[in-house]
């Protein structure tokens, strides 16, 4: 029998699951997922931070359908697979590094952040937050529920539904 993604994030543990995974995983809402970015697309995003980007499903479709050139990854475990496949730069930060200010991001229009905000640590997800704010005026937040991100540096602008993802645009409010 097969564990679900999340299953097996619970079983192995999130670092595991992607040690032994990173070279096939997909994400299985892909299309939900670029139907909730499209929805919050707005032309004026020139420059992207993949956040959290896997394989580069987001870079890839956005390179493809928006025309975006540029667009930067960051994945502390899918790295190089980004790299094979988008042909991008790729930042190799984990969660950890960008909550305890660890990191050298170019700053970017927006990031998108597409179904990985729920295997945060609870315990830094809201100084990642912040860390991320210092980057960009703009976050994109796709996941497979409603949770809100309820933050002091983020304000949520936009939600969308399509299946069973959810995507939500925050504006940074300092």
């Amino acid at each position: 029998m097969t564990l679900s993604i999340r299953k097996e994030y619970e079983t192995l543990g999130v670092d595991t699951y992607y040690s032994d995974h990173a070279e096939t995983y997909n994400n299985p809402h892909a299309v939900f997922a670029l139907s909730c970015l499209d929805q919050l697309w707005n032309k004026d995003f020139k420059s992207v931070l993949d956040f959290a980007c896997g394989d580069g499903l987001v870079s890839k479709h956005l390179a493809k359908t928006q025309c975006v050139d540029g667009i930067v990854g960051c994945d502390k475990f899918m790295f190089s697979r980004y790299i094979k496949e988008t042909h991008n730069e790729c930042f190799q930060y984990s969660f950890e590094d960008i909550s305890n200010g660890a990191f050298e991001l170019p700053k970017v229009d927006v990031i998108v952040f597409s179904y990985a905000i729920d295997i945060v640590e609870s315990s830094y997800l809201n100084t990642m937050l912040y860390g991320l704010s210092t980057v960009s005026d703009n976050l994109i937040v796709i996941r497979p529920n409603n949770h809100v991100v309820e933050h002091f540096a983020w304000s949520l602008h936009k939600t969308v539904k399509t299946e069973k993802s959810r995507g939500m645009l925050y504006t940074k409010t300092i």
